[in-house]
């Protein structure tokens, strides 16, 4: 059984990706500190988490 983290999810959003209708999926504790996340300055830096996932293992949840 895998673990799970919790977290939100958006069923539908259109202003998160221009012209297209998305799902959203936000993850307690995310550290990923992606460019583009709308939601990075919520991130505290000094208290950096272990990654949640290994690169190319988010499709595997």
């Amino acid at each position: 059984m895998k673990q799970v983290f919790s977290g939100i999810m958006i069923p539908v959003s259109t202003i998160d990706w221009y012209g297209r209708s998305v799902s959203i999926v936000f993850f307690n504790g995310c550290n990923f500190d992606c460019i583009y996340c709308s939601n990075k300055n919520f991130i505290d830096m000094s208290n950096r988490l272990e990654p949640l996932f290994k690169k190319g293992n988010v499709v595997d949840i």
